[in-house]
């Protein structure tokens, strides 16, 4: 299933929700949530996330385009890295983000890419 972010209502939802989970276990990626929302306001369109229960809420993969492009992103455990993928939750790992990651430079190069 999946649910657009089309409202800044739903987008507010989605980044409280996701601060909340990453202030118990994803120390590594909490600061940089904010700026991540940014860029994906900036540089992407169609922003979904995908969940896999019946009800209303929000998954944990997130879902845009950037010039026509497809990509995830989602947070992996074991790295306790944000991992943005291209096309597919299982491909290969095209970025990487913690507190450390300048992340308007990595999404600037993607929607740069996006283009090409």
């Amino acid at each position: 299933m999946k649910k657009n972010i089309d409202k800044i209502t739903d987008l507010h939802n989605l980044v409280e929700r996701v601060l909340k989970n990453a202030a118990h276990h994803a120390q590594d990626v909490q600061q940089v949530i904010p700026e991540i929302t940014g860029c994906l306001i900036a540089y992407c369109k169609d922003i979904v996330t995908k969940y896999d229960k019946a009800d209303d809420a929000y998954g944990n993969v997130v879902w845009f385009t950037s010039n026509g492009r497809q990509f995830c992103i989602s947070y992996n455990h074991d790295t306790k890295n944000i991992e943005i993928k291209r096309n597919s939750q299982k491909g290969k790992v095209i970025g990487e983000i913690n507190n450390s990651t300048n992340v308007g430079h990595l999404f600037t190069q993607l929607y740069i890419g996006a283009r090409g």
